[in-house]
């Protein structure tokens, strides 16, 4: 696979996520409910923003990075390629995600600002060489190896490189929000680590209804208040009739209520 970078729709499906619980047994963090938009968490989702880590390397190398744009969230993909068969200990891909106030690639120990409120340091624990040293992803422009001009929460996607065998990527967001991060297999003997990025946070459960109480205090009437609490509301009588001299309200006397 010739090593490059991509903005094309990062369309990948969770149906066939590799994830812990799911149907083929493999991993997946922070499975999402992708539902229609309406009451309860937005478009379904329950994701939270805390670190997520798997401590497992495997002997794949990047070979690809690109993002798309999805109705509920943006997303990020970083494509590996197949894996070195007989290496020693298991193999499954691993990474490190999570909200840092200034991104530490490894190595340089320089810390770097991304654009935008809020950063991701999102490190890979895959080198972007072959066994050979050769390189397998070398982006033109490290600041931008991916174009998220016009996306709704993604604002800068950066590549800060390899060291000791993980690979280090800064994603500036407009806020601190929801993700949730997970793997794929494929295409081919490939695999994939998504990482995506809700456009906005999920109201908190409601803890009652708050629409307007329609129930009166105890002991007045559920239709019509009695005559105490509605001379009350309209000032004293001027008899004993009622709440005016003549048997009308104020209100009417006015003229201002109906006839």
């Amino acid at each position: 696979m010739t090593p490059h970078a991509s903005s094309s729709f990062a369309g990948t499906s969770t149906g066939g996520c590799s994830g812990r619980g799911s149907p083929d047994g493999g991993r997946c963090r922070r499975p999402g409910r992708l539902g229609a938009f309406g009451r309860g968490p937005y478009c379904g989702i329950q994701w939270g923003s805390l670190p997520e880590r798997d401590l497992h390397y495997t002997s794949a190398s990047i070979a690809n990075v690109r993002a798309g744009p999805h109705r509920c969230f943006d997303r990020l993909v970083v494509d590996l390629g197949p894996r070195v068969v007989g290496l020693p200990g298991r193999d499954s891909n691993g990474d490190q995600v999570e909200y840092v106030t200034l991104i530490t690639p490894d190595g340089s120990g320089q810390p770097q600002s991304l654009a935008d409120g809020a950063f991701l340091s999102i490190v890979v624990h895959a080198p972007t060489h072959d066994g050979d040293d050769n390189p397998t992803y070398s982006p033109a422009d490290p600041a931008q190896p991916v174009a998220v001009a016009g996306f709704r929460t993604f604002r800068q996607v950066a590549f800060f490189g390899t060291f000791e065998g993980q690979t280090t990527f800064g994603l500036g967001v407009r806020a601190r929000l929801p993700f949730r991060v997970f793997a794929l297999s494929g295409p081919g003997e490939g695999s994939r680590v998504v990482i995506d990025v809700a456009h906005r946070r999920s109201a908190p459960p409601a803890t009652g209804d708050r629409r307007r109480s329609t129930q009166r205090p105890s002991g007045l009437s559920q239709t019509r208040p009695p005559a105490a609490y509605r001379w009350t509301q309209m000032g004293p009588p001027r008899s004993g009739r009622g709440p005016g001299a003549d048997g009308t309200d104020r209100a009417r006397r006015r003229g201002t209520g109906a006839k």
